[in-house]
C-alpha cells in the first residue's frame, strides 16, 4: 500500500524547491504529474494504480485549464480551488461528455438568443428547428442542456416562456 505520508515528508522541500516556478500552474502540474508518474513506476505501482491515478490527474489538470489556468503556480492552489475540484469530479463524465458548466452555459444562452429571435411561443417547436441547425454531437449536447435546463423549471414549478 503507498504511504502517502512517507512521500510528504521525505519530499516536502525537494518538491516545493523543483516545482515552484511561477510561471504557470499548467507547467508546475506538467513537472509534477511527470514526476510523481515517474515515482510511481519506481515503487512498481501496479497498472491499475497508476491509471487511476492518471485519470485523476488528467481530470485536474483539464480543471486547472479551463477554470484556473491564470494563476502563477502550484502553491496558489489553495481549500478552495481543491473543493472546486472535487465537486467538479462529481461531475466530471458529464463534463466530459457534455462540456464544462462553462460551455453548457454558452450553448444554452446560444439557444435562447435564438429563441428570441424566432418569437415561436413553443420551446418544443424551437428546441426542434434549433437542433436540426446542429451536428450530431452538438445536438446530443444541446438535448442534455435543455432538458437539465427543463427540469430545473419543472421542479421548481416555473412556466417557460
Amino acid at each position: 500500500m503507498l504511504n502517502i505520508d512517507n512521500i510528504f515528508n521525505n519530499q516536502k522541500l525537494e518538491t516545493i524547491d523543483n516545482l515552484e516556478s511561477g510561471i504557470s500552474i499548467l507547467d508546475d502540474l506538467t513537472i509534477w504529474i511527470d514526476r510523481f508518474n515517474s515515482y510511481l513506476l519506481n515503487i512498481d505501482a501496479s497498472k491499475n494504480t497508476i491509471i487511476s491515478y492518471n485519470i485523476v490527474l488528467k481530470a485536474l489538470y483539464q480543471y486547472c485549464e479551463i477554470y484556473i489556468s491564470s494563476i502563477e503556480g502550484i502553491s496558489y492552489f489553495n481549500e478552495l480551488h481543491t473543493n472546486d475540484f472535487l465537486l467538479w469530479m462529481e461531475n466530471y463524465r458529464t463534463n466530459r461528455d457534455y462540456g464544462s458548466l462553462k460551455n453548457r452555459v454558452g450553448e444554452l444562452l446560444n439557444f435562447i438568443v435564438f429563441s428570441q429571435k424566432d418569437k415561436s411561443s413553443d420551446i418544443f417547436q424551437l428546441r426542434n428547428r434549433y437542433i436540426e441547425l446542429l451536428d450530431n454531437a452538438k445536438s446530443q449536447q444541446l438535448n442534455f442542456i435543455l432538458d437539465e435546463f427543463e427540469d430545473y423549471f419543472f421542479q421548481n414549478e416555473i412556466e417557460i416562456n
